[in-house]
């Protein structure tokens, strides 16, 4: 009887392992899955900055095609935008 006792104690236990096993496997997959979604996510906002600072720097170069039309020397339009006094020259 004692045999047959622990017989069924390690299958139950070799049972309970399996199926931590398989929850494991399933919260790995899960997190796996997040991984894969933060990262989109992350690329996404990625590409909505690069958007962002281009439409800044277009928007800024519109300042200073301005600021040339009327007339406000280079070296006043480097300092207050930051570009530098060639950037300015080449527009």
């Amino acid at each position: 009887d004692t045999i047959l006792i622990e017989f069924e104690d390690m299958q139950r236990e070799i049972m309970r392992q399996r199926e931590n096993a398989r929850e494991a496997k399933q919260e790995a997959s899960e997190a796996k899955q997040e991984a894969s979604e933060a990262k989109q996510e992350t690329n996404e906002a990625k590409q909505r900055i690069a958007v962002v600072e281009q439409e800044a720097k277009d928007s800024k170069w519109k300042v200073v095609l301005n600021m040339k039309r009327k007339g406000i020397p280079t070296e006043d339009i480097s300092e207050i935008t930051g570009f530098s006094k060639e950037e300015v020259e080449t527009l």
